[in-house]
């Protein structure tokens, strides 16, 4: 089986066993970015001010502990980072304006202590009604992702109240190419696109294809709120009182990058799904190789889920087709259906693609399905009981182990007693349970990141921060 390693803080090197020396809350370091040995951070040295004020870079090493690389005081705070240069340590960062409803683009050499303005916007339709405004009348918000540290999309939301009571709402979308120092407008298309597109699932396929999705609701809210009330009102559901349309989109990155230079982008034209009460699209199960992309629907009308696949091309999407039909629901977290995706992926030279489900049986016994789907279907499960109340949190069917959680407190400590709040671990080979680690005296309030060691690709590493 795999080696699985609880390394501890993950900004704090821990000079003792982390069972004999609890982890409790400290001043807030917030990881920004991770790929491989490179990360980011900040110092939150404000918690009324989410601006980022500087930056800590950290390079993992082989002793497993993060190293200090460089740490920079910004000259002009940022709202995100866009952009990352990893071989040469810059940053690109969002800075918005607040007070001028503008926004510019920041390029940081770290190790160089620069910053450049590259780029400078007032933000359009926002500086107009200025006048009607009075202070703190103006909110921003942005969201940002990143793919393949070239390229990032962000949205930027702005919400006014006027004089006069009156609400404004305004939403503008933003490319840029960090490879040519660029940032295309793209505020032009449809605005309804721009307030339902899911920039968190925006994604980069095999570094040639761009995805696109739509709705910004999640799964089980989608699942919940639609099951929910064709269960209260039967016929008489009427689904038009909903709004939970979900669209997919796959555009060639080099069409793409086309049409933004042409102000000429057509999501439509490259649209493949469309959903709208009947069906959740899963944000989790979805897999792409060889210019395939496969992915699951379930749906909230029948106990019926799909498996589909389409084939992509510089056309677009060329094919696309139900691979298989189950008859059951795949979903994370619904309330109505009360299990937990803690894995999927493709097997290795078959046809096939697996989902590991949990659910809890009793408060000291959880099951564990393995569902395999393609050509074929089957599905193994797992029946696991515990002596405490311990929540199966990860598991690797592959390596064979599985981690567990469970708190070490009573309710009434969330109110009297914070500093107590602590929760424990254990790390078991799957699947026949036996303790390999445990591990307790962590603060609830810390996260974990669980990552493959890139030094040693047998190793998985455990951090909390």
């Amino acid at each position: 089986m795999g080696n699985v390693t609880f390394v501890g803080h993950l900004f704090i090197p821990q000079k003792s066993i982390l069972s004999e020396n609890p982890l409790k809350p400290c001043p807030k370091t917030r990881l920004l970015y991770h790929e491989d040995t490179l990360f980011i951070a900040t110092r939150e040295e404000n918690y009324s001010n989410l601006k980022i004020t500087n930056f800590l870079i950290y390079t993992l090493e082989a002793d497993k502990r993060l190293h200090l690389l460089a740490e920079y005081s910004l000259k002009t705070p940022i709202d995100d980072i866009i952009g990352i240069d990893k071989t040469k340590v810059i940053v690109y960062g969002l800075s918005i304006d607040q007070n001028f409803s503008a926004f510019s683009i920041l390029k940081i050499d770290i190790l160089n202590h620069a910053e450049v303005n590259l780029y400078e916007m007032r933000l359009p339709q926002c500086w107009r009604i200025e006048s009607e405004l009075t202070l703190n009348q103006r909110k921003f918000f942005c969201q940002t992702k990143i793919f393949d540290s070239k390229y990032s999309i962000f949205t930027i939301d702005c919400s006014m109240e006027t004089m006069n009571n009156c609400k404004k709402y305004k939403s503008y979308l933003f490319f840029f190419d960090a490879t040519v120092e660029k940032i295309y407008d793209l505020s032009y298309i449809s605005e309804k696109f721009i307030k339902e597109i899911e920039i968190v699932q925006t994604t980069l396929l095999g570094g040639k294809y761009i995805l696109f999705q739509t709705g910004r609701i999640g799964d089980s809210e989608k699942f919940d709120i639609i099951f929910e009330a064709i269960q209260e009102k039967g016929k008489n559901f009427d689904h038009t009182d909903f709004s939970v349309k979900q669209t997919m989109i796959i555009y060639p990155l080099e069409k793409f990058l086309e049409d933004i230079s042409n102000c000429n982008l057509s999501f439509e034209k490259y649209c493949f799904e469309k959903t709208d009460f009947q069906a959740v699209i899963l944000t989790d199960c979805r897999w792409f190789e060889n210019d395939e992309y496969f992915y699951i629907k379930t749906f909230t009308t029948e106990n019926k889920s799909e498996l589909i696949k389409v084939k992509v091309s510089n056309k677009g999407v060329e094919k696309k087709e139900i691979i298989c039909r189950l008859n059951e629901r795949i979903i994370s977290d619904s309330i109505f259906v009360k299990e937990r995706i803690l894995d999927y992926g493709k097997l290795i030279d078959e046809n096939l693609f697996y989902v590991v489900i949990v659910s809890r049986i009793s408060p000291y016994c959880s099951k564990i399905s393995i569902l395999y789907i393609g050509k074929c279907i089957d599905k193994k499960d797992y029946y696991f009981e515990f002596k405490e109340k311990e929540n199966v949190i990860k598991i690797n069917i592959f390596e064979n182990y599985m981690i567990t959680c469970k708190m070490c407190f009573d309710e009434k400590d969330i109110y009297t007693n914070t500093d107590n709040l602590h929760l424990a671990y254990k790390c078991y080979s799957f699947p026949d349970k036996q303790l390999i680690y445990s591990l307790d005296g962590i603060h609830m309030l810390y996260k974990e990141l669980i990552f493959r060691n890139p030094f040693d690709k047998t190793e998985t590493l455990f951090y909390f921060y």
